[in-house]
C-alpha cells in the first residue's frame, strides 16, 4: 500500500475506496475544481459516516493494484470503489453487500457494478457509481479488449441493464480495443478496465442487486453540470428550496439537501456509542446541541467545571438543549421528550439514535454508562447547577461568537464531534473550512491555559487531544 495512504480498519470483510482521480469523464472535462472538490468531499465523508466497513480515501490509479493486493493479504473479501457523486447513505449497505457476495460466490465472479450494455454496441461498460471487486479472484487490472460475452436475458430496467455478463469464448469483440494506452489509463476508464479484466480471466460480472442499490445514492454528476455548479455555492435561506429543485432536478436533491442540514434534523439522541472520557481538568467546554453524550464530557470535570457553552448552527437544536438542561429532572427521558417535542415547532427529522440495525445511542445505553440511576441523578443535578450559555452559531463561519464567550486562562475542551465532517460546511470554495477550523483552535489557544480538541479536523479524528502538545493537525 502506498506510503501516503491511510487504511482505517473497522469491519475486515469490506473495504471502501475512493479515488484521487476524477471517475466521471464529463466532470473531468467540464466541471470546475471547486465543484469536483464538493463531490469528492460528499463521497468521502459518507463512506466514513454511512458504512461499517474499513476505508481508504484518495487512492491514485497507480496505487490501486498494490492496494487491492494488500487488502487481499489482510483478509478482506471485497473492495468497493466509489466514484465522486455517489455514496452509501446507510451502514446497512455493508450487510447487503455481503448478502449478495454470498450468492455471487456460488459462481466464479470478478466484479459487480452498474452494467450498461446497450443493444447493438457490444461494448458493455460500468456506469460511474461504484464497483465491487472480488479480492479473492481479481486484483490485477489490465488494458485489454472485451472478450466475447453472453448477457443475461433479464434486465434490471429497460433493455440495457443485464443482471450479469460472462465470457462466452476466448475470442475478443471486434473493434473493442482502446483508442490508446494513455486513454485506457485515464481515471474515468478505471471501472471499464475492471470489467474487461474480469471477463479476460474468465470471471462473471454481476449487476448490483436492488438490495444494495436501496442503500446508496447517485447524483448523476454528468448531468446538468453548469446548473448544479451555480446552485452549489448559493445560500439557501429556506429549506423549501429543496422541494422546488426536486420537481426538475430530483437526482441532485441528495447532494443539495446537505445545504439545509441546520433546519432538517435535530439529534435528540446520539447515533454513536457512549464516549469514554478521562480528562478531569476541564473548566470550560464548548458542545454541540446534540443528544445526551455531551454530558459524559462534563462528568469527570464537575469539580472544576465553570462554564458550558452550547453552540449549534441549528436554532431548533439549541432550543431543545435549553429545554432539556433547564427543565428535565433526569428521569424517563423518552417521556420528557414526548411531552415537550411540540414546543420546537419543528417538521424535520427528530433523530432518536436508531439505524437499520436497531438502537445505537438510546437513553437506556446512556444510563448503562453510570453505576446506578442515583449516580446519574447526582451528576445531572451538578450539571444543571453549572453556568450554561446557549448560542446559535455556525462554527465554521462564526467561531468568533464562541471565542468571545470563553473566559481567559482556562482549560477548555472544544467538543466538535463530527461538525467538521458536515457536508454543508464544505459547500464553499478552496480550503476555507479547513483554514477556519484550524483558526478556531488557534484563537482559543491564544486566550486559554490548555485546549483540548475532540472530533474530526483536517481528515483526522482527535480523541480529547491536548492541542498544546501538537505541532501538526
Amino acid at each position: 500500500m502506498g506510503s501516503e495512504l491511510k487504511l482505517t480498519i473497522r469491519d475486515k470483510e469490506i473495504c471502501h475506496l475512493s479515488m484521487a482521480g476524477v471517475m466521471c469523464r464529463e466532470i473531468e472535462e467540464q466541471a470546475s475544481d471547486d465543484y469536483i472538490s464538493v463531490l469528492k468531499m460528499a463521497t468521502d465523508w459518507n463512506i466514513n459516516l454511512a458504512t461499517d466497513g474499513s476505508f481508504i480515501h484518495g487512492i491514485r490509479i497507480d496505487e490501486l493494484e498494490e492496494s487491492l493486493k494488500d487488502l487481499k493479504q489482510f483478509g478482506f473479501k471485497v473492495a468497493v470503489i466509489w466514484a465522486e457523486g455517489s455514496w452509501p447513505h446507510d451502514s446497512a449497505i455493508d450487510e447487503e453487500i455481503l448478502k449478495s457476495v454470498k450468492e455471487w460466490d456460488k459462481e466464479e465472479w470478478g466484479c459487480a457494478g452498474h452494467i450498461l450494455d446497450r443493444p447493438g454496441r457490444r461494448k458493455p461498460t460500468f456506469h460511474h457509481q461504484c464497483v465491487i471487486v472480488n479480492l479473492r479472484k481479481l486484483t490485477k487490472i489490465i488494458q485489454c479488449r472485451i472478450r466475447e460475452y453472453e448477457a443475461s436475458p433479464e434486465h434490471f430496467h429497460d433493455d440495457y441493464t443485464p443482471k450479469w455478463i460472462k465470457p462466452a469464448s476466448e475470442n475478443y469483440v471486434p473493434d473493442s480495443h482502446w483508442k490508446s494506452s494513455e486513454e485506457s489509463l485515464k481515471p474515468y476508464n478505471l471501472f471499464n478496465r475492471i470489467l474487461r479484466s474480469s471477463l479476460d480471466v474468465g470471471l462473471k460480472v454481476f449487476n448490483l442487486d436492488y438490495n444494495i442499490r436501496d442503500f446508496k445514492v447517485c447524483t448523476y454528476p454528468e448531468d446538468d453540470i453548469k446548473w448544479t455548479e451555480g446552485e452549489i455555492f448559493k445560500t439557501y435561506e429556506h429549506a423549501d428550496r429543496i422541494w422546488d429543485i426536486k420537481d426538475q432536478y430530483e437526482d441532485k436533491v441528495p447532494l443539495l439537501e446537505f445545504k439545509i442540514q441546520d433546519s432538517s434534523v435535530v439529534y435528540i439522541l446520539n447515533t454513536e456509542s457512549v464516549p469514554h472520557v478521562d480528562a478531569d481538568d476541564i473548566q470550560v467546554i464548548v458542545c454541540p446541541c446534540s443528544g445526551l453524550h455531551q454530558f459524559k464530557y462534563i462528568e469527570k470535570s464537575l469539580d472544576v467545571m465553570e462554564l458550558v457553552i452550547w453552540a449549534d448552527y441549528s436554532p431548533y437544536s439549541v432550543a431543545w438543549m435549553e429545554i432539556l438542561v433547564r427543565e428535565w429532572d433526569g428521569k424517563d427521558f423518552m417521556k420528557f421528550f414526548e411531552a415537550n417535542k411540540h414546543r420546537l415547532n419543528f417538521d424535520g427529522t427528530l433523530e432518536l439514535g436508531q439505524d437499520t440495525h436497531g438502537p445505537i445511542g438510546t437513553w437506556e445505553k446512556f444510563m448503562d454508562s453510570f453505576d446506578s440511576q442515583k449516580q446519574w441523578l447526582e451528576v445531572w443535578s451538578k450539571i444543571q447547577n453549572l453556568e450554561h450559555q446557549f448560542v446559535v452559531a455556525n462554527l465554521v463561519q462564526e467561531s468568533g461568537k464562541i471565542v468571545n464567550l470563553i473566559p481567559e486562562n482556562k482549560n477548555v475542551l472544544l467538543q466538535c464531534s463530527n461538525i467538521f465532517l458536515y457536508e454543508s460546511n464544505y459547500f464553499n470554495k478552496g480550503l476555507d473550512t479547513t483554514f477556519k477550523g484550524i483558526s478556531y483552535i488557534r484563537n482559543v489557544q491564544n486566550i486559554s491555559n490548555k485546549v483540548y480538541f475532540n472530533g474530526d479536523m483536517n481528515g483526522s479524528y482527535y480523541n480529547i487531544a491536548n492541542m498544546n502538545r501538537k505541532k501538526l493537525i
